[in-house]
């Protein structure tokens, strides 16, 4: 797992539904950072590619394939989740 800059990271799998509610702003940002990311398609001077990015947004990997970049998040620990 990565060092990430943000005091206020919270492991999500120590985190009950009635605590959620009580969680400040800072520690709401801070859920799911270096657990959850999300991936999503990029144009780029190459073509279509697709970027895994964690919780807070910040770029993990790049990949040619959805595959690739599934294959990251697994190599990272990182469980990919679905963005609407």
């Amino acid at each position: 797992m990565s060092d990430y800059e943000n005091e206020y990271v919270i492991p999500s799998e120590f985190v009950t539904q009635g605590e959620l509610k009580t969680l400040t702003a800072g520690e709401l940002e801070g859920l799911g950072i270096g657990v959850v990311g999300y991936i999503r398609e990029i144009e780029t001077d190459e073509g279509v590619q697709y970027e895994l990015r964690g919780a807070d947004g910040i770029q993990l990997a790049t990949a040619e394939t959805v595959d690739a970049a599934m294959f990251a998040a697994e190599h990272l620990e990182i469980e990919p989740v679905t963005v609407h």
